[in-house]
């Protein structure tokens, strides 16, 4: 997965772009030099659909 960082003096925000094209909200919040995509969970309808495979 890309991962996409937006720094300002005091915060981060982080999106991921799945392999599929779907674009993802990982992180907001105070400032981190660290990848935030292990905050990541998928859901489907009644079930977990992601698949670790393709991140």
């Amino acid at each position: 997965m890309k991962i996409i960082t937006i720094q300002t003096k005091h915060t981060t925000y982080q999106i991921g772009i799945h392999p599929l094209g779907f674009l993802l909200h990982l992180y907001y919040g105070a400032k981190t030099e660290q990848n935030m995509s292990y905050l990541l969970q998928y859901y489907g309808i009644g079930r977990v659909w992601g698949d670790a495979a393709l991140l």
